[in-house]
């Protein structure tokens, strides 16, 4: 049995936690302690007299703000902020007004701005569905996006699973799903002349080239062949405007520059032909522009200089250097021996990965992930197998406490074996009083 300055040390503990201590309380989830008040105090009243606990307050009148209050302030205090974590805690009240004033726990941690609370390794999500409706509700007050494109994957094929498609998903939970997705529906051939005929009406003075930008213009290429076909069809005429700008050799040269400005090397044809037409060539007129010339086709000295230049400067192959030496070398690795170059060094190693391994253990974590993990498999073949060449057993086996007892907060009790088991031994004397202890703080 406890002995009456433990029993107060644990009451205390629980009422740092909920506020107060009552006896029901007690019996469901602390029978140990309930004995020793009884033994020692004669009942919880007296206990908590003597602990310094004020008795529970009178059954309180919830309303959203005291609700959302609340759960700040357990969380504030540690407790894990999903319903199972309240019930534990003895918070049985505040998750019933939870799910009578706030429709579930999501709603309630974002309106609370509480952030979610880390899933334990090996804890699946239970979807239901007034969970999913729920989180669609909270991603629309917190004015994230619910198309489908958008949304969590696991939030959508629950929605899907519990309502048979997202769009009744959405729709169950009372939005209209034309106005969330970011995609319309294919246009209909009518839809296209309706449209038309409504832009002629609301801007008479469009251009042909506005015309070609708008989104629709896809549509009517793939519907109607040509936008004339449209046209005739929607009973337009003289609509859009056309306008033509005439081209001299005032014209090339801005437009050379231009598009010198933004990067874009290549001519399209009714540049390309203006400036045949008042330069006698492309080149007279990119010289008349003061503009570069364009690179001259890759031969193979060409490209030994581009290799060797990219070398001393450490840049990568662009895509059109490795087309340049598959076609002319056969491969890069034929062009770099060519050029007397030696390839970079790979970007993973077997010490790099053992280093990293070894290096992510010591910090705590036991979840190996990407990039590390494919490269695990591509020097290991398999992930254990390269943790094995790490040591990582030998080196969670001598973790301090403080990291122990960060990975069991969120570690999965199925999931405490091996190293884990030794480690909770060596600073506990046993997994479950390592648990104990860690709940205890929780």
């Amino acid at each position: 049995m406890l002995t009456k300055a433990r029993a107060v040390e644990r009451l205390r503990a629980a009422a740092r936690i909920q506020g107060t201590v009552s006896a029901g309380w007690l019996k469901r989830h602390d029978p140990a302690v309930w004995r020793a008040v009884v033994a020692h105090f004669g009942g919880i009243a007296a206990a908590r007299a003597n602990a310094g606990i004020a008795r529970p307050a009178l059954p309180r009148k919830w309303t959203v703000s005291r609700v959302l209050d609340e759960l700040r302030r357990v969380d504030a205090l540690g407790v894990r902020t999903t319903m199972k974590g309240l019930i534990d805690a003895g918070r049985q009240d505040l998750a019933s007004a939870i799910v009578s004033y706030l429709r579930g726990i999501v709603r309630a941690r974002r309106l609370a701005r509480i952030p979610d609370p880390p899933r334990l390794v090996g804890e699946p999500q239970r979807w239901d569905d007034e969970l999913v409706l729920a989180e669609i509700h909270a991603r629309h007050e917190t004015g994230e996006s619910l198309a489908s494109s958008k949304v969590p994957g696991s939030l959508k094929m629950a929605g899907i699973k519990h309502f048979g498609s997202w769009k009744e998903a959405i729709e169950a939970a009372g939005f209209d799903y034309d106005a969330i997705r970011l995609h319309r529906s294919a246009y209909r051939k009518h839809e296209i002349c309706k449209l038309l005929r409504t832009l002629a009406r609301e801007r008479p003075a469009m251009t042909l080239t506005e015309l070609f930008e708008h989104p629709a213009h896809g549509a009517i290429q793939k519907l109607f062949g040509s936008l004339t076909t449209a046209l005739r069809s929607a009973r337009l005429e003289g609509w859009p405007k056309r306008t033509y700008e005439r081209w001299d050799r005032a014209r090339v040269i801005r437009v050379m520059r231009a598009q010198a400005r933004r990067g874009i090397a290549h001519l399209d044809g009714h540049l390309g032909d203006a400036a045949i037409r008042y330069f006698g060539s492309v080149r007279e007129a990119r010289d008349a522009a003061r503009v570069p010339q364009m690179r001259a086709s890759w031969s193979r000295e060409v490209v030994i200089a581009e290799l060797r230049a990219r070398a001393a400067r450490g840049a990568p192959l662009d895509r059109n250097l490795s087309a340049a030496c598959e076609r002319i070398f056969g491969g890069v690795v034929a062009a770099r021996l060519a050029a007397g170059v030696n390839p970079p060094p790979p970007k993973w190693s077997r010490d790099r990965v053992i280093a990293e391994i070894g290096k992510a253990t010591r910090a705590g974590k036991l979840i190996i992930a990407e990039p590390l993990a494919s490269a695990c498999i591509r020097y290991f073949g398999r992930i254990s197998t390269a943790r094995a060449a790490a040591g990582s057993d030998e080196i969670i086996a001598q973790w301090p406490r403080r990291i122990l007892i960060d990975v069991l907060r969120v570690t999965h009790e199925n999931r405490i074996r091996g190293a884990l088991v030794q480690a909770c031994i060596r600073h506990f004397g046993s997994v479950a009083a390592a648990r104990h202890y860690t709940a205890g703080r929780t």
